[in-house]
């Protein structure tokens, strides 16, 4: 079985990092925005440098915590 992303599915990662990468923006240091959204610290770096993806699970639970509509993550901001 082939393993591959269709285009819509990479740019939905694409857009879920830069997003996140705002909210971070917005906080102390990502060591907060990691344990305000349940991660570690070093997920969270990996996140950021594009070698962890965003997963569904987590782009809603991140929406929930930070009382941002559900799907904002998915738009880029």
């Amino acid at each position: 079985m082939a393993n591959y992303d269709s285009s819509a599915t990479k740019n939905v990662k694409k857009i879920r990092v830069h997003n996140v990468k705002l909210l971070v923006s917005k906080y102390q240091n990502k060591s907060e925005f990691a344990r305000l959204i349940q991660v570690s610290p070093e997920y969270l770096y990996h996140i950021l440098a594009g070698r962890r993806m965003i997963a569904d699970v987590l782009a809603r639970r991140i929406e929930v915590d930070l009382k941002k509509s559900k799907g904002w993550l998915d738009i880029k901001q």
